[in-house]
């Protein structure tokens, strides 16, 4: 969470960019949680007032009090919704995900070629036959 809050703070105060420094901060901010496979950060249900006097009492009074409060209760609140998120959306299903590229490599296929229904189901069992002789399913 150290290092979390850091690049949230000092990302913005840097100036890196001419615009967006905070949007790409809170985007950064991110990175070590999906490291960790942590739930994301968000701050969609933070009141814009909370969020604004927590970064003004960072850069104006180098207090980090405030903004602390504001980052750790949005940070719940973004971990009880990504696990009702998840949980709404149950397990990830297995065959899905052994032939993930297999089913982009299909669809893309499909797509690129504006096949109608009749061309990407034979399309469809074309490819099958492919994978099969040299994955078995």
């Amino acid at each position: 969470m150290n290092k979390l809050f850091f690049v949230l703070v000092q990302l913005p105060y840097l100036q890196p960019f001419d615009d967006v420094n905070k949007r790409v901060s809170r985007l950064a901010a991110n990175i070590p949680l999906n490291r960790y496979n942590l739930a994301p950060l968000s701050f969609i249900d933070v009141p814009e007032e909370s969020y604004i006097k927590g970064m003004l009492g960072i850069y104006e009074l180098n207090r980090i009090e405030l903004f602390k409060d504001v980052f750790l209760w949005a940070y719940e609140r973004s971990a009880m919704r990504y696990a009702a998120i998840r949980q709404s959306l149950g397990e990830p299903d297995p065959f899905r995900m052994k032939y993930r590229e297999e089913i982009r490599g299909i669809v893309c296929l499909i797509v690129s070629n504006a096949m109608d229904k009749e061309a990407a189901s034979e399309a469809i069992k074309s490819e099958v036959k492919k994978i099969t002789r040299t994955r078995p399913i």
